[in-house]
């Protein structure tokens, strides 16, 4: 046991010594409480005998003694010359006990003997509750790497299951879900975290596709029989959204090291036939991998679909009022053509981005291609790929961009239609411009609820068809080709926009669903452009009196630089 002498003159610190002289102790000795701190260092003694001149140095004494880190339970016995009037204060100081040097020797002596025990004592204490505290400190640490071992476990098997193909479902002895993987929650539409704890009867409702009656769960029966159990032809599941799928699966029991049953498993193997919702066409691998266009999922002539589809993009791009309306908003040709360029680049940077979304989504939620729901990628990507508030966050901001995007867009067409119809068909005037803008925004609205069941991407494509085939011949021709004239563009603007028109239109009905029929009404931009072009120039040909008389002049004018033409 540590023994600290503190402040104590020669004699009063030889008689401490004495008395204290039996056991095993070290000793030590301070001139005041700041040496004795210093001295000790990070050793606490047991026992501190404490002198002062007055009891205001021996109450500060004390008080800093107990402010330093670990003298909280250190007995410190006090020592004066004489019993001050007041001991309580040194207790409230902190002192534990006060000896006065003139009691005598023999009583002095006997105290500080006391004092010694009771400073044995509570070393005794501190020695088991540091030991208890120890071994604490070992069953938490050894608690916390058994803890981790078995997170570690748990994360490795929770990646195998995940990064199996073929769809997995595991249940506990009563069927309840504690597990399912990726693939398993895009065919039944039950994230994990919704499906967890329910009864898998439940989250795999199955019937008979051809009787509809229904199927009895091969997990009831695994567990009941503990057999591998397969579900038989023609077996549906109906997913959490209603929809229907085919399903094709095997389930198992799990047994414990005493074989008895405790759960069961069910797979849904990878090289089962595609699911798909009821009433949508049937794709097999080799459909869900083709890059070409299926011409509204017809299956007929899939290369000539893509490159009537690729001549509509391409050209129709010219026609885009993100374009044109460079030419109207720029004081020059050469802010023009800078602008017009700039937003080339981020119309080309925008086309990636549906690819990337394409992607995401098949990787993430293919349960959009088994609906054909998927134009809501969009919105479901961000839930798909962060969850929880931040998804939701996320996918507000995604809604309201889109939704801002889309009044931006409508608003910016319908104020150019109206200004258009107010100028160049009626009177114009404040007043016939809002006229206009009713009736335009109206047939926009009916013409919209008419095109809503079609696929957005069909509605894009379809699109650029009509601008490839009225804006790209006029401006290509009318730039380049001196013979243009406003008959031959007129004809060429009125054949190209009603024949893609028709084309289209005709596809909503239902006429072209097969053959070449539904390839060329379907994405008719891969004739009627170059019908377009053919109208303007053989119109053109035969009516060259309607060319205007400073043709030259203006076609000089377009094709000069800046530069020269100011010159």
């Amino acid at each position: 046991m540590m023994i600290l002498l503190c402040a104590l003159g020669d004699r009063t610190a030889a008689t401490a010594a004495r008395a204290l002289s039996e056991g095993d102790h070290l000793i030590f000795r301070a001139a005041s409480a700041s040496a004795a701190l210093t001295l000790m260092g990070a050793q606490r003694p047991s026992l501190v005998i404490l002198g002062g001149e007055s009891r205001q140095a021996l109450a500060a004494s004390c008080r800093e003694l107990r402010a330093a880190e670990g003298y909280r339970d250190t007995v410190v016995v006090a020592v004066g010359s004489d019993r001050p009037d007041d001991v309580r204060a040194l207790i409230e100081a902190g002192a534990d006990d006060f000896l006065a040097e003139a009691s005598g020797e023999d009583m002095f002596r006997s105290r500080l003997v006391v004092a010694h025990h009771a400073a044995t004592a509570v070393a005794a204490r501190r020695a088991v509750e540091q030991d208890h505290e120890e071994r604490f400190e070992s069953t938490v640490r050894d608690a916390r790497v058994t803890t981790a071992a078995l997170r570690d476990l748990s994360e490795s098997l929770a990646t195998t299951l995940d990064s199996i193909g073929d769809g997995v479902i595991a249940t506990d002895v009563t069927g309840a879900i504690v597990r399912m993987n990726p693939v398993a929650a895009h065919l039944t539409g039950w994230t994990f975290a919704d499906a967890k704890g329910r009864s898998a009867f439940d989250v795999l409702p199955l019937f008979d596709g051809e009787s509809r009656i229904a199927v009895e769960s091969p997990i009831k029966r695994a567990l009941r029989e503990g057999v591998v159990v397969k579900l038989p032809p023609h077996t549906i599941l109906t997913r959490r959204d209603g929809a229907e799928i085919p399903i094709a699966d095997s389930c198992a029991s799990i047994r414990d090291a005493d074989g008895n049953v405790n759960g069961a498993v069910l797979v849904f193997p990878a090289g089962a036939a595609t699911p798909h919702a009821t009433g949508l066409p049937i794709l097999d691998g080799k459909s869900w991998v083709s890059p070409f266009v299926d011409a509204g999922h017809r299956g007929s002539h899939p290369l000539a679909a893509t490159y009537s589809l690729i001549v509509a993009t391409f050209l129709g791009t010219l026609g885009l009022p993100h374009i044109l309306v460079r030419f109207y908003t720029n004081q020059d040709g050469r802010a023009a053509r800078r602008t017009t360029v700039i937003v080339l680049m981020l119309l080309g940077s925008f086309y990636v981005f549906p690819a990337v979304f394409a992607v995401l989504g098949r990787l993430r939620d293919p349960s959009l291609y088994l609906t054909g729901q998927t134009d809501s990628v969009v919105l479901v990507l961000p839930h798909a790929l962060i969850g929880g508030i931040g998804g939701s966050v996320l996918g507000a901001l995604v809604a309201a961009g889109a939704f801002a995007a889309f009044l931006s867009t409508s608003s910016g067409l319908l104020v150019s239609v109206a200004g258009a119809m107010a100028h160049d068909l009626m009177r114009g005037g404040v007043r016939t411009f809002r006229q206009c803008a009713v009736v335009a925004g109206a047939v926009g609205l009916v013409a919209g609820l008419q095109v809503q069941s079609f696929d957005l991407n069909m509605l894009v494509g379809w699109c650029f068809a009509i601008a490839a085939s009225t804006f790209c011949p006029l401006l290509v021709l009318g730039i380049w080709w001196r013979r243009l004239t406003w008959v031959g563009a007129i004809a060429g603007l009125v054949l190209g926009g009603c024949t893609s028109s028709v084309a289209i239109i005709l596809t909503m009905a239902g006429v072209g669903q097969r053959g070449w029929p539904g390839v060329l009404l379907g994405q008719p931009a891969i004739w009627t452009v170059p019908l377009a072009f053919l109208a303007m120039i053989v119109v053109s040909r035969a009516t060259p009196s309607y060319l205007p008389t400073d043709l030259e002049s203006k076609l000089l004018q377009l094709h000069l630089p800046e530069a020269l033409r100011k010159a």
